[in-house]
C-alpha cells in the first residue's frame, strides 16, 4: 500500500512531533463499495499508533520548495474517498503527526473497528526534508567562494550538491587550498585535485600606462551527505588557505639621506632607501603585481610604510617603485624610501600581501649603510693681498660615501711676492683629503698654478658648509718671511639657496 514515506520536523504549535507523509496506493479488492475518512487511516510506530490529520497544502511550504507536489488523499476533516471492487487511487497522501525520533513500523486502515488492510514500510523509501543555510568562510581575506545563491535549500535528498568558485583577489601572495571543514560535521567530498593546489594570482591587464586587476577563478564542487534525519539550519563551510613562497626579495644597498631632509628642513628625520631585486616564480600564474605599499620597515622608533617621492625629487632615487608587474621567472630591480626619524635602527624590511601575509620579512639590520651628502656653492674668502687662491663655484655637489670629488683652482701671485709655499692645507671634518695635483705641500713656487684638490666624502650623510683652507708661506724682498692663512674657501650658510618642503616628502608612519 505504501512506496513512499516523508518526514519533517514539525514547526508549528506541535513542538514535540514530526510530519510524517506516506505517499499511497489503495485497491479495493472486495466485493463491495468502500468509503474511507481520514479517520479510518492510523500509523503503527515505536511509540505507538496514531490517526491521520488533515493539513492545508499551504502548510508545507519548505516541501513544496524541493519540488514534491502534494495532492493529500483528505482535502478536509469531512472529505471521504469511495472505492469500487477492483479499483483504487495512487499518487495521493496521507498525513500523520508522530513523536519525534519515531520509528515508523506500518500503515493500517480500520472500518467499524475491523482492519481492513495494512502494510509494513520497512521496505519504503524514506526520505527526510532538510532546510539549509550555507554559510562560505575563508581564513583569507582576499580569497572567497562565489555561489550562485545566498537563499536557502531546501531538499528531500540526503545526497547536496555544492558548485562554486574560488575567487582569488592576490595580487603578490600565492596561497593554496589547504583544507576544507564543514560544521556540522556531515561528511562530504571536495573536488579531486583541488586540496593542496595552488590559486591563480589576479590577471593584471595593463591601459593607458596604468594596471587594472582582474581576480581569478577556481571551480570547486562539494558533495555533502546529510544524515537520515530532518536538519534545519546552518552549514557552515571553512576554507583554509596557506601562503606559498613565490618571490625572493634581496636587498642591494642601503643608503642613508639624512642630507635631503635637512634641505627641505626636516631636520631631525631622514630618508633610507633600499636598492631592492625581486624575483618571482610560479608555476600557476604568468606574472604578479608588486607596489610600494606592500613594504614596511621595523626600525628601533617603530614601523614605517613606504614613502612614493618618484624619479625627480631625490638625488638618490631613479627607479621609486609605485606599482609594477613582474613576470614570472623575471628579476627586477627597484628602490623603496622610508622616511624615518634620524636615529632610527633598522631591523627589517617586510613584504606582504594587501591582506596582511608575511611574505619575505628581510634583516636589514646589519647592512652597511651608504650615506648621502650634499654639499652647496663654494663662495671664495681672502685676506691677504700677497697670494690668493681661486676656485670656481660649485652648486650642488652630491656624494656617496667614500666617493671623491675635485675642486679645481689656481694661485695667484701679487707684485712684489718673489715665491712662495703652501705649508698645509686643511679641510672641514669629517671630509678628509686625499691628496692634491701637483704636489702642493712643500714645493717652492714663484709663480701662478693650476691644481687639483681631491676630497673624500664621509661615513656621515652631510649638508651644509664646506671650508679648504690653504697655508702658505711667502717672501717678499728684501726676503723677508710670512705665513698666514692665504686664502680661506668657504660655504657660508647664506650661499644655500632657500627650499620649498615638497609636500611628497611628508613622513607616512604605519599605524
Amino acid at each position: 500500500m505504501s512506496n513512499s514515506t516523508y518526514n519533517y520536523t514539525f514547526v508549528n504549535e506541535l513542538k514535540q512531533g514530526e510530519f510524517v507523509i506516506v505517499n499511497i496506493s489503495i485497491v479495493d479488492i472486495s466485493n463491495q463499495n468502500v468509503t474511507l475518512y481520514y479517520s479510518n487511516f492510523s500509523i503503527i510506530t515505536s511509540n505507538g499508533t496514531y490517526g491521520s490529520v488533515v493539513v492545508p497544502t499551504t502548510a508545507f511550504y519548505d516541501l513544496n520548495e524541493t519540488g514534491v507536489s502534494l495532492t493529500p488523499l483528505f482535502q478536509s476533516t469531512s472529505s471521504s474517498v469511495k472505492l469500487i471492487p477492483s479499483y483504487g487511487v495512487s499518487g495521493k497522501q496521507v498525513i500523520f503527526v508522530v513523536p519525534k525520533g519515531s520509528t515508523i513500523e506500518g500503515i493500517k486502515v480500520v472500518e467499524r473497528g475491523i482492519s481492513v488492510g495494512s502494510t509494513a514500510i520497512s521496505s519504503s523509501t524514506l526520505h527526510y526534508l532538510s532546510v539549509i543555510k550555507l554559510n562560505f568562510i575563508s581564513n583569507d581575506s582576499s580569497v572567497c567562494i562565489s555561489y550562485n545563491s545566498s537563499n536557502p535549500i531546501y531538499t528531500i535528498s540526503n545526497v547536496l550538491n555544492i558548485k562554486g568558485d574560488i575567487v582569488n583577489e592576490h595580487i603578490t601572495a600565492t596561497v593554496a587550498l589547504t583544507a576544507v571543514n564543514i560544521s556540522p560535521s556531515f561528511n562530504f567530498t571536495v573536488t579531486k585535485g583541488l586540496i593542496g593546489k595552488e590559486l591563480p594570482l589576479v590577471s593584471i591587464n595593463s591601459e593607458f600606462l596604468s594596471y587594472y586587476y582582474v581576480p581569478s577563478s577556481t571551480p570547486i564542487s562539494l558533495t555533502i551527505y546529510l544524515p537520515p534525519e530532518n536538519y534545519e539550519g546552518d552549514i557552515n563551510i571553512s576554507f583554509y588557505f596557506t601562503y606559498i613562497p613565490s618571490w625572493s626579495i634581496k636587498v642591494d644597498a642601503f643608503i642613508n639621506d639624512t642630507a635631503e631632509a635637512m634641505f627641505v628642513q626636516e631636520f631631525g628625520d631622514s630618508y633610507f632607501v633600499y636598492n631592492i631585486s625581486v624575483s618571482f616564480v610560479n608555476p600557476v600564474s604568468s606574472e604578479a603585481g608588486i607596489e610600494a605599499q606592500d613594504f614596511v620597515l621595523v626600525t628601533s622608533a617603530g614601523t614605517f610604510n613606504t614613502t612614493y617621492v618618484g624619479n625627480t625629487h631625490l638625488a638618490t632615487v631613479t627607479n621609486d617603485l609605485y606599482s609594477s608587474s613582474v613576470l614570472n621567472g623575471s628579476k627586477l630591480s627597484y628602490q623603496l624610501v622610508f622616511f624615518v626619524p634620524v636615529k632610527a635602527k633598522p631591523y627589517y624590511l617586510v613584504f606582504r600581501s594587501q591582506n596582511g601575509i608575511v611574505m619575505d620579512k628581510i634583516p636589514v639590520q646589519g647592512i652597511k649603510p651608504i650615506y648621502f651628502s650634499l654639499i652647496g656653492t663654494i663662495c671664495k674668502v681672502t685676506n691677504t693681498t700677497y697670494v690668493y687662491i681661486t676656485t670656481p663655484p660649485y652648486l650642488f655637489i652630491y656624494l656617496y660615501s667614500g666617493e671623491t670629488f675635485n675642486i679645481t683652482g689656481y694661485t695667484n701671485l701679487y707684485a712684489g711676492v718673489y715665491n712662495y709655499s703652501i705649508v698645509g692645507i686643511s679641510v672641514t671634518p669629517p671630509f678628509k683629503l686625499v691628496g692634491t695635483y701637483p704636489k702642493l705641500i712643500g714645493v717652492l713656487f714663484n709663480e701662478d698654478v693650476q691644481f687639483n684638490v681631491e676630497i673624500m666624502a664621509p661615513n656621515v650623510s652631510y649638508y651644509g658648509n664646506l671650508t679648504l683652507k690653504f697655508y702658505v708661506v711667502y717672501n717678499i724682498p728684501p726676503y723677508q718671511s710670512s705665513s698666514n692663512p692665504a686664502a680661506v674657501t668657504n660655504i657660508p650658510t647664506i650661499c644655500l639657496p632657500a627650499i620649498i618642503p615638497l609636500a611628497v616628502r611628508e613622513k607616512k608612519k604605519a599605524e
